[in-house]
């Protein structure tokens, strides 16, 4: 399990590989797509990542990232 902070936007990594969400999706960081401005309580993120087993996340000022058990790296929000 790991937590990430960004600026505004905070992941979660559970024990079983998913990744959970919360705080501003104002530049998509938070993978919850782009209707969704916040969020106030943890939510899955529901982007490409999506039951693709994880082991690590970092968050950066607006941006997320996740790296698959496979070893592939995922990104999204602003670049």
């Amino acid at each position: 399990a790991a937590v990430a902070c960004g600026d505004s936007h905070s992941l979660l990594l559970t024990e079983g590989g998913e990744i959970f969400a919360f705080g501003s999706n104002a530049s998509g960081q938070l993978g919850l797509g782009a209707r969704i401005a916040q969020a106030t309580s943890p939510a899955a993120v529901s982007s490409q990542v999506r039951g693709t087993p994880m082991r690590g996340i970092a968050a950066g000022a607006r941006h997320s990232l996740a790296l698959s058990v496979s070893g592939a790296v995922y990104a999204w929000g602003s670049n």
